[in-house]
């Protein structure tokens, strides 16, 4: 069972609960009967608030990974306004920078080798006294 299976099962048993309460006071106390379904509203509104702001975090996040598997190192994420997913955001855009840059390192370094490779070896003699002479 999902942490968002979990987490919508109990809302439901909550919500119930209070319905079923709330429908007892409509005969006994139609004041409190009508405070109680306002706040069974606001408990409604609240709860979906509170959704969205457990479900989007984990949409990122999946995002991210779907991304990286994918191997496209170029999908950053925007700061959403949350402390902790702000901090969690900025660590995923460093680890996704150093990646593209890693990876674009590597490519230059093999397309060198995959050039000396190809020179002849007199060439390649010249190239590397060159270059040590250079320094």
């Amino acid at each position: 069972m999902t942490l968002r299976t979990k987490f919508l099962l109990f809302v439901v048993i909550i919500h119930a609960v209070l319905i079923a309460l709330a429908a007892q006071l409509r005969t006994t106390n139609p004041v409190l009967f009508v405070a109680s379904e306002v706040l069974l509203l606001v408990s409604i509104y609240l709860t979906v608030q509170l959704y969205q702001g457990f479900v989007r975090p984990f949409q990122l996040i999946a995002a991210g990974t779907t991304a990286i598997q994918a191997k496209d190192f170029s999908m950053k994420f925007v700061p959403v306004g949350q402390q902790e997913m702000d901090q969690l955001i900025n660590v995923y855009n460093q680890m996704i920078d150093a990646l593209r840059h890693e990876r674009v390192s590597q490519h230059e370094k093999a397309f060198c080798l995959s050039a000396l490779s190809r020179l002849p070896r007199r060439a390649l003699c010249c190239w590397i006294l060159t270059a040590a002479l250079r320094k």
